[in-house]
């Protein structure tokens, strides 16, 4: 008989498998959820160029709190796809440091994807961490 080989789950999967914030329970996306995301995060890319920011990994010098600004009604868009839940109450989210892990979450959760989609975008989370 021979055994079922069980696929390795990403780096992304161990480290956030499913997650609780606030009240909404998270999960890695599925393919109808990047179909929907993919847009708003190339439109999030395009506002960040349009700024004169490289999103490169070796030209990134712009900490995460200037892209913020240009990018936070595309960031909770994603939030809103990704949680089911309305624009109007993502920005509505008490306590506010939620939020912040909300975003974070949906990042680190769907890093292998965005990876893949977007080659960019692991430098943003560098300048996070920076």
């Amino acid at each position: 008989m021979q055994k079922k080989k069980i696929p390795e789950k990403t780096e992304a999967e161990v480290m956030f498998p499913g997650k609780k914030v606030n009240k909404y329970d998270l999960e890695p996306w599925g393919l109808y959820e990047i179909s929907q995301v993919a847009p708003v995060i190339k439109r999030a890319i395009d506002k960040c160029k349009a700024a004169g920011i490289k999103l490169g990994k070796e030209h990134l010098s712009t900490s995460f709190l200037d892209i913020l600004p240009i990018v936070y009604e595309d960031v909770v868009e994603i939030a809103s796809i990704t949680t089911g839940d309305t624009i109007e109450n993502i920005k509505q989210i008490r306590p506010r440091q939620d939020g912040t892990v909300l975003a974070m979450t949906i990042l680190y959760q769907n890093m292998e994807y965005l990876r893949g989609f977007f080659g960019m975008l692991p430098a943003i989370v560098e300048a996070v961490a920076a």
